[in-house]
Parts: C-alpha cells; sequence; structure tokens
C-alpha cells in the first residue's frame, strides 16, 4: 500500500463516517448517556463490558447512513478549526497526533470532542438533526476498537495525515503490509 493510496482510503472512510453522523433517525441513546459512556470509556477503573452492552443498539442504528450534503461548509470549517487549535502548532503537526501511547493525544481528542459539540449546538439549525448524537457515539473510539482516536476527516486532518506520512513514510508502509 502507498501512500496515497493510504490517505484515498482515510478519505473514504471520513465521508462513510460523516453520513452515519448525518443519519436523521433519533439514535437509541441521549446525548447525555452517550457523553457519559465516553467518559466512563476513559476511567481505566470502569467495566468496558458493561459500557459496550449499553451501546450494543447505538451500533446497530449506526450502520444507518444520512445525506452528506446535509453538511454545510462553515460548519466542516469550523469543525476543522477546532482540529488546528487541538492538534496543530501554527502549520505544524503535534508529534503525538495519532499517537495511541501519549496521554496528550486523548486529552486533545477530548478538547476537541467538546469543541465540535459546541460547533454542532451553535449550528443546531445547519446540521443533521441527531448529529450531537451521532457524532457522541462516534467519538467514543475505544468501542470502536480504533488504535488511537480518530477526528473527524476535515481538510486539515487530511493534510496532517499527508505531513505525517511523509515524514514517517518507510514505517507507515512497513505496517500497512502487516
Amino acid at each position: 500500500m502507498d501512500c496515497v493510496q493510504f490517505i484515498g482510503d482515510f478519505m473514504t472512510e471520513s465521508v462513510k463516517v460523516l453520513e452515519h453522523i448525518s443519519n436523521e433517525e433519533q439514535p437509541p441513546l441521549s446525548w447525555k448517556d452517550l457523553e457519559s459512556i465516553r467518559d466512563k470509556f476513559n476511567d481505566a477503573s470502569s467495566d468496558k463490558k458493561a459500557l459496550c452492552e449499553l451501546l450494543e443498539d447505538m451500533k446497530k442504528a449506526f450502520q444507518k447512513r444520512g445525506n452528506v450534503k446535509l453538511w454545510k461548509p462553515i460548519v466542516l470549517e469550523e469543525i476543522d478549526a477546532e482540529f488546528q487549535k487541538h492538534f496543530m502548532k501554527g502549520e505544524n503537526v503535534t508529534f503525538w497526533l495519532f499517537n495511541p501511547e501519549d496521554v496528550r493525544n486523548v486529552e486533545a481528542y477530548m478538547q476537541y470532542c467538546a469543541g465540535v459539540d459546541r460547533v454542532l449546538r451553535t449550528h443546531a439549525g445547519n446540521v443533521p438533526k441527531y448529529a450531537r448524537e451521532w457524532f457522541a457515539f462516534y467519538s467514543i473510539w475505544q468501542y470502536h476498537e480504533l488504535p488511537f482516536p480518530m477526528p473527524l476527516g476535515t481538510r486539515t486532518v487530511v493534510g496532517a495525515l499527508e505531513k505525517l506520512l511523509a515524514q514517517y513514510k518507510p514505517g507507515v508502509l512497513e505496517v500497512s503490509r502487516i
């Protein structure tokens, strides 16, 4: 797998996530419940199995997709600005982005999620009806068995991934073959 394919796959998956978050059917759990569950996932002493059981209906409902065209450019730009605020130092990507072992990555991700929620709340009339709830579910990265927190694939996120791939190309290509 080369870097261009890696980025292409990431962009394709990012569009799918936006489609899932665009699902206009009412989710089985409320935003408040999802936020509480996400917080508990970050607590090392919590019962992860019990939390996963609470999310099973959400997992099924999240399979449905909405219309990605419901996302207004201004909303995506503000979400992108949240990524820049928490994961960039000027034009440079923080070295701990996508690093599962660095606590700064998880802390920045939690701040990013709060910022994205603020954007979704502020633009409630310009986002899919249940975007806050579906984003809260998506943001529980441990439940989705992601190796690290994954921001939404906005413009700067894709650019940051491209920069990191260019910098660490040999390692990324080796890992992608495994």
